[in-house]
């Protein structure tokens, strides 16, 4: 499992996930692990990699994934700074979705999954416009200016 990667524009949305598209998961031997935690070619699968990716890098606080800051988490100078990162994760994950639409990667899908994508996309957008609704006015004047 070396060639995981995703497409990222550039952005950094997780410490996880870097703005080169690495994703950094010691399932992926992109990290230092040890025993079940890396890729075992007789043993593991890809729903691992899935759960990996859902529990350990699509969480609720991912400020508290980048090394060392796992220490800060129930201090009230970690909590803030964790909400502080998940606002700008947020922005930048907007970013991120309007380069992939602006600039689709090269791929070949079928016109029933192009349906799919479709559908979704149109179901989510008026979540994530509903969404900037709640951020201060200078953050959402930021990220708007921005494009």
């Amino acid at each position: 499992m070396q060639l995981v990667h995703y497409h990222s524009g550039g952005l950094r949305l997780n410490p996880n996930l870097y703005e080169s598209g690495k994703v950094c998961l010691s399932l992926l031997n992109t990290w230092s692990g040890s025993g079940s935690e890396v890729w075992n070619p007789k043993s593991s699968t890809i729903l691992q990699v899935l759960l990996s990716l859902q529990a350990l890098v699509l969480n609720a606080k991912p400020y508290f994934n980048e090394a060392g800051y796992d220490k800060q988490m129930g201090r009230a100078e970690g909590e803030k700074n964790s909400v502080s990162y998940n606002e700008n994760a947020y922005l930048v994950t907007c970013k991120s979705m309007l380069y992939i639409l602006r600039k689709p990667p090269k791929v070949h899908l079928s016109f029933k999954h192009m349906q799919l994508v479709i559908r979704y996309v149109t179901r989510i957008s008026p979540r994530i416009l509903s969404c900037t609704e709640n951020l201060k006015p200078l953050t959402f004047f930021t990220f708007i200016a921005a494009f």
